[in-house]
């Protein structure tokens, strides 16, 4: 089943960098990555979309502990943009 993490961080490369981190250690198969600015320009939005099954809402509650992290979201279901980048 495909999965959508929506992550509202801090726009900086190191919170990024950590974020994603937190995907390869927790072992997760990332289908596509889609980061966008949003209307404040210190604050930027990470769209994760992944495949398979786990222990996906312990990633968001790990995510959401992330100092610069403002929100995670998990969702069952990948977004219409993110089905289309990953080829679904």
């Amino acid at each position: 089943m495909r999965h959508s993490f929506v992550v509202m961080l801090s726009h900086n490369t190191d919170v990024l960098m950590r974020v994603v981190g937190l995907f390869r250690r927790h072992g997760v198969e990332v289908e596509s990555l889609f980061f966008s600015r949003t209307a404040n320009p210190d604050v930027g939005c990470l769209e994760v979309t992944v495949q398979g099954e786990g222990a996906f809402d312990l990633l968001r509650l790990q995510l959401a502990k992330q100092v610069e992290v403002l929100s995670a979201e998990l969702t069952g279901l990948a977004t219409e943009h993110q089905a289309a980048v990953a080829g679904g």
